[in-house]
């Protein structure tokens, strides 16, 4: 069974993660996308009109792009058929039938963290108090816990004593980076636990290995809502 678990579109390539003959798979593929417009003659194509359209394939997805915002307030412009989000487009021609899941193989991890907090709660924007302990789990799996100080680890727990907050962001991305999640929850953590990771590794490490939190090394922001209030989200 044969599936993907994540589909972005960077630039002129997509981005695929996914299962294909049981195996977890990581490609980045180039894509040549293709838009349709109005054609005179019998073609292969309709729009849901039945009006004929003839293809017209792109060599990257920056001039499918460049060739849409072309025309844009152009009057008599042609109508240009087709999806223009890309990252859909190519998986409706690398998944054209419903695509069936294995849940079982579908990696995904809570992941709470916990900060400094003496001068009060702090801003996961600015990430001044450091990280005093990271827990991360697979649903099905045992709870591993990052931490500074001592600790009598409990059955079906496994304790990583570090010697300070950089070691500790070590430990951890070593472990991340092994083998990266599909999904990742946890109590706020879009608001929260990634924004706050993020910010403190760039601080304690480099902007590099805070990238790392990436399976691509790419990291995105974007404007979300929690309730009425604008925050910026992190799409790693």
């Amino acid at each position: 069974m044969d599936f993907y678990t994540s589909v972005q579109c960077i630039g002129n390539n997509i981005l695929y993660r996914g299962i294909q003959g049981g195996k977890r798979i990581k490609s980045r593929i180039k894509y040549t996308p293709s838009l349709f417009l109005p054609s005179k003659k019998v073609t292969h194509h309709t729009n849901l009109q039945g009006e004929y359209l003839d293809e017209k394939v792109f060599g990257s997805i920056r001039d499918a792009r460049d060739y849409v915002k072309g025309f844009e307030n152009v009057d008599g412009a042609p109508k240009i058929y087709g999806q223009t989000k890309y990252d859909y487009a190519w998986i409706a021609e690398r998944h054209p039938e419903p695509v069936e899941y294995d849940q079982s193989k579908i990696q995904i991890a809570l992941l709470d963290i916990e900060v400094g907090s003496e001068n009060g709660f702090p801003d996961p924007y600015d990430a001044v108090e450091p990280i005093t302990a990271i827990t991360i789990q697979s649903l099905d799996g045992t709870p591993t816990t990052f931490g500074c100080g001592e600790y009598g680890a409990k059955d079906g727990e496994y304790y990583v004593h570090c010697q300070n907050e950089h070691s500790l962001l070590k430990k951890f991305l070593s472990i991340w980076t092994k083998s990266y999640p599909d999904i990742v929850t946890g109590w706020n953590s879009k608001f929260f636990d990634i924004p706050y990771l993020f910010n403190r590794i760039k601080k304690v490490l480099s902007e590099e290995e805070a990238k790392s939190l990436s399976p691509w090394g790419y990291i995105s922001e974007r404007k979300a809502y929690s309730g009425s209030q604008q925050l910026v989200a992190y799409e790693i």
